[in-house]
This record gives structure tokens, sequence and C-alpha cells, in this order.
């Protein structure tokens, strides 16, 4: 494989598309710029209901195929001819990546990233933790 040239730092995804309910047996799908329903996410997606996926698990499939949509906007690369090297490249984003917002964090700032002293469970932060970027994987990986 060649070596990656891509400044992963400087790289953020546009507000391109969303994620809203479907239509018909479909719970959630992804739609474009023009509110149209995204035709490979939409018979992926299709085939993932059939499969009897749950709501929760369609919703989530599309936010991942959302984020790699955009991705590929970014990088200047069509869905079909995607190679390793952008899933690649996509992983080492996500490990430097800021999650979008859309407010600023206000109370929760002074928690974010620390462990709660009582349920010793870590609060969020704004990074891509491991368990999401192995769920991208796996949606990349079911989608091809």
């Amino acid at each position: 494989m060649d070596v990656t040239s891509r400044d992963f730092q400087s790289i953020s995804l546009p507000r391109w598309g969303r994620v809203a309910k479907g239509i018909g047996a479909v719970p959630w799908l992804v739609f474009d710029e023009e509110a149209k329903a995204v035709e490979p996410i939409r018979r992926f997606l299709v085939d993932f209901v059939a499969r009897d996926n749950r709501p929760g698990s369609v919703r989530s499939y599309a936010f991942d195929l959302l984020r790699w949509w955009r991705w590929l906007r970014v990088v200047q690369v069509e869905w079909d001819r995607a190679t390793s090297a952008e899933v690649r490249d996509f992983v080492l984003w996500l490990r430097v990546a800021t999650k979008p917002r859309t407010s600023a964090r206000t109370q929760s700032a002074a928690t974010a990233g620390t462990t709660n002293a009582i349920t010793k469970k870590p609060y969020l932060d704004d990074l891509y933790k491991p368990r999401t970027i192995r769920h991208s994987n796996a949606v990349i990986r079911s989608f091809y």
C-alpha cells in the first residue's frame, strides 16, 4: 500500500446530507442535499431491514454510512471506486477528528473526557472512541 499524503488534521467533513425517517419498510434513510434518498444506501438498508435488523440498528448504520459518504466527498472518490486506502485514511482521520457539534458545550465542558467519581464511567468527550471506529468499519465492510 502507498503511504498516505492526506493531512488529517485539516480535513473537516461537510454538512452534506442527513439521516431522516424513511418511507415504507425502511425506518431510516440517508438523504442528499436535494432531499432524495441516496440510492446505493437505500438499497443496502432495504436488505438490512429484510434481514430482520431493528430500527435502532438501521438508524445507526445510516449515520455511519452518511459519515462515510461525507468522507468520500471530501477525498473526491465515488462510492463504487473506494479502495482499502480510503477506508484506512478514514480510520486514521476518525482517530484525530473532533465530532461535529450543533451547539457549544455548556455545563458538560468541565467534565468532558474525565471519569465520574461515583460510577467510574467516563464522561463523553468530542473524540471518536475506538468502539465507534470499529462499528464504522463493520458498517462499511457490510455495505461493500
